[in-house]
């Protein structure tokens, strides 16, 4: 008795499924890849706009620049870098990874921002200014209390209770730095800056590093470091100077 053994290859109409499969994946992790690379350049220009921002800070404190504008007299952003580059507080130029995008300095504000396509990107996943983000924070933790109680109010929990990345918030945000604790939210200035506020009763009040202005969610009221019928403050007030 004689056994026959064949070799079987694949058929046409295998080559053309396993082809055609191959096609489908790869239109699918296409757009996928490409958004990933666009997230991490975006990333990465975020990450030098912060560095841009802390060192200015850091020049102006160190260098005991007393004008409103800490680049006064200097015309363009390039010429503002390059002070920071061949002062030694830039080890080199920032780079925007993005197309399109570059890093403006905004006079009014004291900060740099960072522009991509003619569109400004928010400094924040809550917004820019003091009034976008401190309402956005206390959207969040109201929010939280209303499904049976507030966040917790130590280490990441603090933003990840209320469904914030923690890493988005460790740095100042046009000189603020932001803390919500439970049914509470604190701000303090950056180093090298100072709030003025005016409580109700029109005394005037200086808020230091370290120091804070509350907003308590429970009886919507902001106050001067710690809470009292006392510090209650008209926020209208509140202005960010430098120290």
């Amino acid at each position: 008795m004689k056994m026959c053994l064949k070799d079987k290859g694949f058929t046409l109409i295998e080559l053309i499924v396993v082809i055609a499969i191959l096609a489908i994946m790869s239109a699918l992790a296409v757009p996928r890849i490409a958004s990933l690379a666009e997230s991490a350049k975006l990333s990465a220009d975020k990450a030098s706009l912060r560095i841009l921002n802390n060192t200015t800070t850091i020049y102006r404190i160190a260098e005991g620049v007393e004008s409103d504008d800490v680049f006064e007299g200097l015309g363009s952003d390039d010429q503002r870098i390059a002070l920071l580059v061949d002062n030694n507080y830039l080890s080199a130029t920032p780079l925007p990874q993005q197309e399109d995008a570059g890093f403006m300095w905004n006079v009014d504000g004291q900060i740099w921002r960072l522009n991509v396509s003619d569109t400004v990107v928010p400094l924040s996943p809550l917004g820019s200014d003091f009034t976008e983000i401190s309402s956005g924070f206390i959207d969040l933790i109201t929010s939280k209390g209303q499904e049976g109680g507030y966040g917790r109010t130590w280490g990441d929990y603090k933003f990840t209770d209320i469904g914030l990345d923690p890493d988005d918030w460790q740095d100042p945000v046009n000189h603020m730095l932001y803390k919500p604790s439970g049914q509470k939210l604190m701000v303090t200035p950056e180093d090298g800056y100072e709030f003025k506020v005016e409580l109700e009763s029109g005394e005037s009040k200086t808020v230091w590093k370290g120091y804070n202005i509350i907003y308590d969610v429970e009886d919507k009221n902001w106050y001067y470091h710690f809470i009292s019928l006392d510090n209650i403050i008209d926020i209208d007030t509140l202005r960010v100077e430098t120290k």
